[in-house]
């Protein structure tokens, strides 16, 4: 039964990208869901690689999006969000002498 919702909730994690939606359509708490994070590496793994799947959707709908002739700002804020390495805001410090 545990392993089926862990199933369920990163499945649902993997579309909606929120923990508390996901949790609650596999019928679990959040605090089971933060517990599990810390108590098992491989469950944290596993939501890294759900986040990423999620990622990669939007991806595709902003290629779409941008290939088609339209723009939406808060496909651009859920990137920067989910994936802040890639999307995110990049500062440059430069000194002068």
């Amino acid at each position: 039964m545990k392993d089926e919702r862990r199933r369920i909730f990163l499945e649902e994690y993997a579309k909606f990208g929120t923990q508390t939606t996901a949790a609650k359509i596999a019928g679990l708490s959040y605090n089971t869901i933060e517990n599990w994070k810390k108590e098992n590496p491989e469950f944290a793994a596993a939501m890294r690689e759900s986040q990423q799947m999620l990622v990669e959707k939007l991806e595709k709908c902003a290629v779409e999006r941008a290939t088609g002739g339209g723009s939406d700002p808060i496909l651009m804020f859920l990137l920067k969000a989910l994936d802040r390495n890639k999307y995110g805001e990049r500062v440059r410090h430069e000194f002068a002498m």
